[in-house]
């Protein structure tokens, strides 16, 4: 063979070659699926198209639930947005393209309904969202719960101006759990079913960051102690931004020599413990007793020996449980002893009174705070003179009252005085005695 025979013949099993390994490159391309290379993002959300079993189906025993979706999910996406209630422990989910197959590993309850829950947690392959909140509830009995919770949720009017969804929770009171939960707007109604008679707990706030996840400092928020007695109730939400800023100390204030009024930046539900020291020997100064209304505390202490002293006041709690562990302010007395006379400011029952009692309540209110021993009241019989033996209780510094120990008698009058020897903790007494004409009248 020459050698362009040669030649030529090489060349021809090179191209054959060359034919083949294009052909099975075509081949292997079109045996493989590829997501498009161009084009526009794919911004749709999934959808649930399918469930088994179907919703308010009742008897099922099945071991095995499946959902069946328009287009391929993340599968730990689909974890975080599945809620079953009963709470269902042991279970394996497996795929198909796009179904998914809850497969159970334990039994369900006999007689109950159950609820299953897919939220928008559940993205597909591109991160897109579940467009919906998917619901679905079915009962291993012969019939299936029917009472129901509905209403509407307001956003507060504080709040920040969004147009973001609010997220809407049922919870069970008993423990707590997480039994389904819903979306809506702004003045929309939402509605829970298939729910059995007791207590639960309705939370809601509004997602302004759209995250799915709630932010206590910037989005607004409800919660509700619900009691179902009933086949139907209906409930209003309103959402407002919840209080997170501690309680703190603004001002000590001096009003006399043994009197502080201790000021906060806001109302006060307890402080659990307050300590004044000698700002120069770090030696306490008493506290005698105090008296919380609102942002204030009147504090009443002993004689000071200094100019300069340090309050500490420990668990300052407000009215939405904020709490500061310790504040402290420094402050100087240089106050004389407080000269002003002690008054009766109210008290009940009216001088006169018919009272429909054996036991009557009196009740006194003076303008200082006085100690419980320096409170001085007789309750007498006016026709005999004779002595009621009383019980004095303090309800609060400056508010005290009093019942007698026995029953008096019915159509005897009767007066409680309220001696001129009341003193307050600086000395000073009660300008006048007062006293307190009643009548027991008890038909039989």
């Amino acid at each position: 063979m020459g050698n362009k025979d040669f030649i030529q013949k090489k060349l021809c099993v090179l191209c054959g070659l060359t034919m083949l390994c294009v052909l099975c490159g075509l081949f292997i391309s079109c045996g493989k699926e590829k997501p498009p290379t161009g084009g526009p993002k794919d911004t749709e959300p999934p959808v649930i198209i399918d469930v088994e079993p179907l919703h308010l189906s009742t008897n099922y025993s099945k071991t095995r639930i499946e959902i069946i979706f328009s287009e391929p999910i993340d599968p730990e996406s689909f974890n975080d947005a599945l809620i079953i209630y009963p709470i269902i422990l042991k279970k394996k989910i497996s795929w198909g393209k796009n179904r998914a197959v809850i497969k159970l590993k334990e039994e369900f309850l006999p007689d109950h309904t159950y609820h299953f829950t897919i939220d928008k947690h559940c993205r597909d392959m591109r991160q897109n969202k579940l467009e919906d909140i998917y619901h679905f509830a079915f009962s291993t009995g012969d019939s299936i719960n029917t009472s129901s919770i509905s209403g509407t949720s307001y956003i507060d009017e504080r709040a920040p101006l969004a147009d973001s969804e609010i997220y809407i929770s049922l919870y069970s009171d008993k423990d707590t759990t997480l039994i389904t939960t819903q979306m809506s707007r702004s003045n929309e109604n939402f509605n829970f079913t298939n729910l059995k008679n007791g207590k639960y707990i309705l939370s809601a706030f509004r997602d302004v960051n759209n995250d799915l996840e709630f932010d206590p400092q910037k989005e607004p928020f409800a919660e509700q102690n619900i009691s179902l007695d009933s086949s139907y109730i209906t409930v209003d939400l309103s959402l407002s931004l919840q209080d997170t800023i501690k309680p703190s100390l603004k001002e000590v204030i001096p009003k006399s020599r043994q009197h502080l009024l201790l000021e906060c930046n806001e109302d006060i539900r307890q402080i659990e413990k307050i300590e004044i020291v000698n700002s120069e020997n770090d030696e306490p100064l008493e506290i005698f007793e105090t008296m919380l209304n609102g942002n204030e505390i009147d504090i009443i202490t002993s004689i000071p020996d200094s100019i300069i002293y340090t309050l500490f006041a420990y668990k300052i709690t407000d009215f939405s449980n904020n709490i500061k562990k310790i504040d402290s302010l420094q402050f100087r007395n240089l106050m004389q002893a407080d000269t002003t006379a002690l008054l009766l400011k109210s008290y009940s029952p009216e001088d006169g009174s018919t009272l429909n009692t054996f036991k009557p309540q009196f009740h006194l209110e003076f303008n200082k705070i006085i100690p419980l021993n320096n409170v001085k009241v007789q309750l007498i019989n006016s026709e005999n003179n004779h002595t009621i033996n009383l019980v004095i209780q303090k309800i609060d510094g400056n508010k005290f009252q009093i019942v007698p120990e026995l029953e008096i008698k019915n159509y005897v009058p009767y007066k409680l005085v309220v001696s001129s020897d009341c003193v307050d903790y600086e000395g000073m007494r009660l300008g006048k005695e007062v006293t307190i004409n009643i009548l027991p009248v008890v038909y039989h």
